[in-house]
């Protein structure tokens, strides 16, 4: 692993910089793969991500919650969380190393926006119930959808969203209609068989197996998939609960099926530069090529395989899960 991190890290900082863009691009990348894996920590980090937890009890009768999602992630993600921006920074290293004066910018910004008002408090009294509710879905049973409702009433009823906001956020109605269409193209490619298709191309392939194989070997496809799609909900939509049902199907072990399906949907978007909104907004600031974003892109998925199947299954053993 080192050998090949020190490759691209020559080649991908032999081209000379001014350094505030150098700095930019270590911290454009930093934040965008980052947000990707706190998506992947938690049932609620990415919008899509319901439709693992929603496969995994159609398929498998396993209730992947938001409590059992978050404890299969908390120790692979916060140790990936932990080394992400070292192995960056190797990869792309910027000129710029001291931070004093940015943190010293931030207290004095904070510092003019004064005490926390009544809107704040609000917004974090929400959040904070939102979160107790969705950890504790086995104790009351409401699902996530009807939970976030409850958080959105709860804004508009105090005055601290107005429905104005909501319908104004021309960026967020945006993504929903793209992502119509996404799904739609999704469905299309289950509708004409090609799901189908490649699903048995995959079962004969990984038949013979033992259980734990048959899984990481699926991951690994669905994983490196991503290429083929646009953005995760329509990755997650055409191909997850396939996937999982071709886990079954040749005898794969279904918790670490569920859990690496769940985690890797998110994980997978650190290949591309249009995977995600967030992602799209990290690349647009116009910091990294699209050369580099993916060249970096790929050393990042050879990370993160290193760390959750490494880390991370040696963390679900002792869960139990497989």
């Amino acid at each position: 692993m080192a050998p090949i991190m020190d490759s691209l890290s020559r080649a991908l900082n032999s081209t000379p910089d001014q350094e505030p863009e150098r700095a930019g691009r270590f911290l454009a990348l930093v934040g965008a793969h980052a947000n990707l894996i706190t998506a992947s920590m938690f049932l609620t980090g990415m919008a899509a991500n319901p439709l693992i937890s929603k496969a995994a009890k159609d398929i498998f009768q396993i209730d992947f919650d938001w409590g059992t999602w978050a404890l299969g992630s908390i120790v692979p993600g916060l140790l990936s969380l932990m080394l992400l921006p070292p192995l960056i920074y190797r990869l792309v290293r910027p000129t710029l190393s001291d931070a004093r004066p940015a943190q010293a910018k931030a207290v004095e910004e904070l510092e003019e926006m004064g005490a926390m008002g009544w809107k704040e408090w609000v917004m974090f009294v929400t959040l904070t119930l939102l979160l107790i509710l969705w950890a504790t879905k086995p104790l009351h049973g409401a699902s996530t959808t009807l939970v976030a409702w409850m958080g959105v009433s709860a804004l508009l009823l105090t005055r601290t969203e107005s429905w104005n906001d909501i319908i104004g956020n021309a960026r967020a109605w945006d993504a929903l209609v793209w992502l119509g269409g996404l799904l739609t193209m999704a469905n299309l490619l289950r509708d004409y068989g090609f799901i189908a298709w490649f699903s048995k191309a995959m079962e004969v392939w990984v038949s013979g197996f033992d259980g734990v194989t048959v899984v990481i070997s699926l991951a690994l496809i669905y994983f490196y998939s991503m290429y083929a799609f646009s953005m995760f909900t329509a990755h997650i939509s055409a191909m997850a609960a396939v996937f999982l049902a071709v886990a079954l199907a040749a005898g794969g072990t279904p918790m670490l099926a569920v859990a690496l399906m769940a985690y890797f949907s998110c994980l997978c978007g650190c290949l591309t530069n249009y995977s995600s909104g967030p992602i799209v907004i990290y690349f647009g600031l116009g910091y990294v090529p699209v050369a580099r974003w993916f060249t970096v892109g790929f050393a990042i998925s050879i990370f993160h395989l290193i760390i959750w199947l490494g880390v991370g299954m040696l963390w679900w053993k002792l869960l139990g899960w497989w």
